[in-house]
């Protein structure tokens, strides 16, 4: 893999040079006991040196928020000393002690989402996720089953032939009825598949009671952690397929989406595309991807645990290792958009939303 992105998976840090003393008389004992660098019959003297250290409290680091500081809905790294924080995530405002709190009333709140593709598709009627939940999505559906020959095994393709991770910017705006509920900026998340809602007459249970809103949940039991994060995005006809949604039902459903999301029950959203990257050049692949299936690789094995040529997606259930690999993806569309990073929003609607941390 190219080391601009996993040089950091080494967990390779200088030592602090008030630490060097330290380690220096550590790893002099330990080379004592072991008896390096002398022969078994050599004679060996210990000289004992004893020295006295002060040892001064770290003080505490700027930025640095709590758990309960996050739920609240401070932004991560915004904190001071005391309890209060600089920022707010999306949808979350200041009160009067520095502190954030929920908004008196629906808000703007713009964030953005991922999903994967073959190609470009119109967005509306999708399923979209934050960083850590597309990454789940790829581990644990698409890089496990990768290599699939097609075309009598002339060329190979993953799931979908997905072959890139597309960033959007979604700003959205619920609807009063929504905040009435549940005092939360989301409204009730439904699954998409083909641009068709899953749900049991989705229409009359959800958008004719709240509009058409955004909706969330968070991923119980993924090894991504609760920061996997999806959202649903309805748009015209949703309760048809795509390729089936007639002119007539797109005028009668017109959907949420709008130019200028006011929180009107079809005007809740808005999004646009803000980058895409290719899952080869995310993974490090030093050939295209057909050489690489050819030659009997693998991006994952789920039964093993890892890859064959490729390792990013090495050991699915290291918190710490899909910590990188949620830094990996951030670092690739910072390359191409320097400082366009935004915070993910709070799911307030999913129960789970409480305990939710955000990277």
């Amino acid at each position: 893999f190219g080391s601009s992105i996993w040089d950091f998976l080494s967990g390779c840090s200088p030592i602090p040079a008030t630490m060097r003393v330290v380690c220096t008389a550590l790893a002099l004992a330990t080379f004592t006991l072991h008896g390096c660098g002398s022969g078994s019959d050599s004679k060996t003297t210990t000289t004992t040196t004893t020295t006295t250290t002060t040892t001064t409290p770290p003080a505490p680091t700027p930025g640095l928020c709590d758990d309960n500081q996050i739920r609240e809905g401070c932004l991560p790294g915004s904190c001071t000393y005391s309890t209060s924080c600089d920022e707010c995530v999306p949808g979350r405002v200041k009160d009067g002690r520095g502190n954030c709190q929920q908004a008196a009333g629906p808000q703007n709140v713009t964030f953005h989402v991922y999903r994967v593709a073959s190609k470009k598709e119109d967005v509306e009627n999708d399923n979209v996720a934050n960083e850590a939940g597309i990454l789940d999505y790829l581990h644990r559906e698409i890089v496990q089953a990768s290599c699939q020959p097609v075309s009598g095994g002339a060329s190979y393709q993953r799931p979908g032939a997905v072959d890139r991770i597309i960033r959007l910017k979604v700003t959205m705006h619920t609807t009063k009825q929504v905040f009435k509920e549940r005092q939360s900026q989301f409204g009730p998340f439904v699954s998409f598949m083909n641009g068709k809602c899953q749900g049991a007459n989705c229409t009359e249970s959800i958008w004719s009671q709240y509009g058409y809103v955004v909706g969330c949940q968070t991923q119980s039991g993924s090894p991504y952690g609760l920061k996997t994060f999806w959202a649903s995005l309805p748009g015209s006809c949703p309760d048809q397929e795509r390729g089936s949604k007639s002119a007539a039902c797109m005028k009668q459903y017109p959907g949420g989406r709008c130019d200028g999301p006011n929180g009107t029950a079809t005007c809740t959203w808005t999004a646009e595309e803000d980058g895409e990257i290719k899952l080869d050049d995310l993974e490090g692949l030093t050939m295209d991807y057909q050489s690489f299936c050819r030659a009997g690789n693998k991006e994952y094995d789920p039964v093993a645990d890892k890859g064959v040529g490729c390792s990013f997606w090495d050991n699915l259930k290291d918190t710490a290792q899909n910590t990188q690999r949620i830094k990996a993806l951030r670092s690739m569309f910072e390359m191409h958009s320097p400082n366009s990073t935004m915070p993910d929003p709070i799911c307030d609607w999913n129960p789970m939303a409480e305990t939710q941390v955000v990277v």
